[in-house]
């Protein structure tokens, strides 16, 4: 498969490698279940995961952890072998609030939030 011209360069290589050394990969989004099935589908990353959460699997969306609680049951893997992307300040502070380790992934509509916290919190853990 090629890269999509609208995904960053080198995620499909990234997920492929992962898949590849058998890790398990789960999508934990805040979104409706059929924008991010579409999404996942149309850009062909659907494949790569072991799992996919939206906001119609919980009640109480991001920065609530439940959809990272869910997503850690759903794949049985221990919280301190985790390390989770995310591009909203919302995400960072739910999986921060699941106990996580996150790195936070900028572009050009997430500019205003704030990601200082998930650094430091990153930095503790390590």
């Amino acid at each position: 498969m090629g890269e999509n011209k609208e995904i960053r360069p080198g995620v499909v290589r990234f997920l492929s490698d992962l898949k590849s050394a058998e890790l398990k990969l789960a999508v934990v989004s805040s979104a409706y279940k059929g924008v991010v099935n579409w999404i996942l589908e149309t850009l062909g990353l659907a494949q790569y995961m072991d799992t996919v959460i939206t906001g119609d699997d919980v009640v109480n969306k991001k920065p609530n952890p439940d959809c990272f609680l869910m997503a850690l049951e759903r794949i049985n893997i221990p919280k301190e072998q985790i390390v989770v992307f995310e591009d909203t300040e919302a995400g960072l502070r739910a999986a921060q609030n699941a106990g996580l380790m996150s790195l936070g992934i900028r572009h050009s509509y997430n500019q205003s939030h704030d990601f200082s916290f998930a650094f430091n919190q990153m930095l503790n853990q390590v």
